[in-house]
């Protein structure tokens, strides 16, 4: 692998698992959906290190959607029953698995 590709990888890597973290913790609807949008950036860029362009579009179709949908004023969450202890507690153990 070269240099170039090598930090590429690193560095989309790291802002796929920062963003993944920030979807799992944060507490607002809409700062989640630009941390997906973080880890739609990340994924991408992890196929574009591995020469996979067309992943690399579909996967920032995908998760880019799935954000703009998080982010958007139709998207209902029920926080009542689920605290945010439960859902960071999930987060983890889903990492752990």
């Amino acid at each position: 692998m070269d240099t170039l590709h090598t930090i590429g990888f690193y560095v989309s890597t790291a802002i796929s698992v920062a963003g993944a973290l920030s979807v799992a913790f944060l507490p607002d609807r809409r700062r989640r959906g630009v941390a997906l949008g973080a880890v739609a950036i990340g994924v991408a860029g992890l196929y574009l290190s591995l020469s996979a362009g067309f992943a690399a579009l579909v996967a920032l179709a995908c998760y880019g959607g799935c954000a703009v949908l998080l982010a958007g004023p139709a998207y209902r969450i029920v926080e009542s029953v689920t605290g945010t202890i439960w859902r960071q507690l999930g987060a983890i153990a889903a990492a752990g698995l």
